[in-house]
């Protein structure tokens, strides 16, 4: 869909030119468009050659047009949200200020006024590219919008580059410093452009499977979970016995072309609610959905078969609870919920089976370098938040010490360190290590030292009140939920 952003504005600029009215111009135009058009020819030709994953499944004309139209993709376009749109708007003025610091801002309307003086036809489609590409981005409600505001930055970087120019014809010598400036933004870029040694996608998915039992069956909403997961199943072969689904796929009837492949005996368990479900979803992709309330219940009660109808021989897990997603309160309902490694493990009885979280691979995590993007610190934040509900959960099931090698585990994060000191303290407390959980309180008030909770179990100890404050933290710990 990105390409339109540059035809519409491209043919507004032949119209300006008069170009349409010449013939040669026109046929000349419809060979080379045609000829760049081709590539698209790919995708049915390799699709016709039943890959592992048919993205789109673009083998029939009409599956062909809805894929390079974006058909799947319009639901997240022009919604009207507000949030969303001021959100995209500052994103791109975070990626304009990383690409080229503000600095450049005054090149840039100078490649403006310098272009204008040139030709106006010129610069009246360099704007209407930049903002027809602008506007297109900050309409789309994705979390990785940034790409889809290249042609914005392209035409970003002709200003800039026609304001140096004209500086350079007035005053020949810029050169040099100009030069300068070139290699400054490179060097200004390297830390943040620079992929050496990430391997943040590739141990997270790594340490996810290390989370999941033989055979396990992972329901996930995670597309960062889910795309390093078919490289390293499928390319390395790694954990071949774990089923994973993308529950955002399952929106998409060819989804289950895929699943069909590679888990026929996922299918085939739960063929019924399959069927019931897919029947509506043929009439949701072709707008003639009657009942969006019957779609979604039929779609949940697909999800619930795949854990019901499996769970005897398999055990199964999620990525998600719920205010993490919309579906989550009624996925697996009458399950708990278990934090197991990074991943929820569905059960109906406790299982507070040792999970140790110091073998898992963290290259980088805790290094400046690579750089870490925005979507990057939100996967990594994971190994926080699930080794802190592990470790809550451990300790309300009494098992003290297997909770205290994980606190010890997530301390290592200056943003969870005074919440892991903290439930170091609890759990050295109820083993009647009083002189330890003492001593981590008051590391903890250390970091928050306003915090009131801290004062008051430091003073309890201290006066002789621990069974007191022992029967507090028990009712504290009865009310969490992971």
């Amino acid at each position: 869909m990105i390409i339109i952003t540059f035809l519409v504005p491209f043919f507004i600029y032949l119209i300006l030119r008069g170009e349409l009215r010449n013939l040669k111009a026109i046929v000349s135009f419809t060979i080379f468009f045609m000829l760049g058009v081709s590539l698209y020819l790919y995708l049915p030709i390799r699709g016709g050659l039943y890959p592992l994953l048919n993205w789109g499944s673009p083998v029939t004309f009409e599956r062909f047009l809805w894929h390079i139209t974006g058909k799947q993709y319009r639901v997240w376009m022009f919604t009207g949200n507000m949030v969303v749109i001021k959100a995209n708007i500052i994103r791109f003025l975070k990626i304009l200020s990383l690409q080229y610091t503000p600095v450049f801002i005054p090149f840039a309307l100078l490649g403006l006024y310098y272009l204008f003086s040139l030709s106006k036809k010129d610069i009246v489609f360099m704007l209407i590219l930049f903002c027809f590409n602008f506007i297109y981005g900050i309409n789309y409600e994705i979390p990785d919008i940034e790409p889809y505001f290249i042609i914005s930055l392209l035409s970003y970087t002709i200003f800039i580059c026609y304001g140096l120019l004209f500086l350079v014809r007035k005053i020949e010598w810029l050169i040099y410093p100009i030069l300068v400036l070139a290699i400054f933004v490179l060097v200004y870029n390297f830390h943040n452009a620079s992929e050496r040694e990430n391997y943040f996608a590739y141990d997270l998915c790594g340490n996810l499977f290390s989370s999941v039992k033989e055979n396990g069956i992972v329901i996930t909403n995670n597309w960062d979970y889910y795309s390093p997961a078919l490289y390293l199943k499928e390319i390395e072969g790694k954990r071949r016995d774990i089923v994973i689904i993308d529950k955002e796929l399952l929106r998409r009837s060819w989804y289950f072309d895929y699943l069909t492949k590679q888990y026929p005996w996922l299918i085939k368990n739960s063929s019924y609610e399959v069927e019931s479900y897919l029947e509506l979803l043929d009439d949701f992709e072709h707008s003639r959905l009657k009942s969006s309330s019957e779609i979604q219940h039929r779609y949940l009660r697909m999800l619930n078969s795949f854990i019901e109808k499996n769970k005897e021989t398999r055990p199964c897990y999620i990525t998600f609870v719920n205010g993490a997603d919309k579906d989550a309160p009624f996925i697996a309902k009458d399950y708990q919920k278990i934090p197991f490694g990074i991943v929820y493990e569905l059960a109906e009885t406790s299982d507070t089976s040792h999970f140790d979280y110091s073998t898992f691979c963290l290259r980088g995590v805790f290094e400046e370098n690579p750089f870490k993007n925005e979507r990057t610190c939100n996967n990594l934040r994971v190994y926080q938040q699930m080794g802190l509900r592990r470790g809550i959960y451990l300790l309300k099931m009494g098992c003290f010490h297997s909770s205290i090698e994980t606190f010890e585990f997530t301390a290592q994060w200056e943003k969870t360190k005074s919440l892991s000191l903290t439930y170091l303290a609890i759990a050295n407390l109820f083993l009647e290590r009083d002189d330890i959980a003492l001593t981590f309180f008051k590391k903890a008030r250390e970091i928050e030292p306003n915090e009131p909770i801290l004062r008051q179990a430091i003073r309890m100890i201290e006066s002789g009140e621990r069974k007191q404050l022992e029967k507090e933290l028990e009712n504290l710990l009865l009310r969490y939920t992971p």
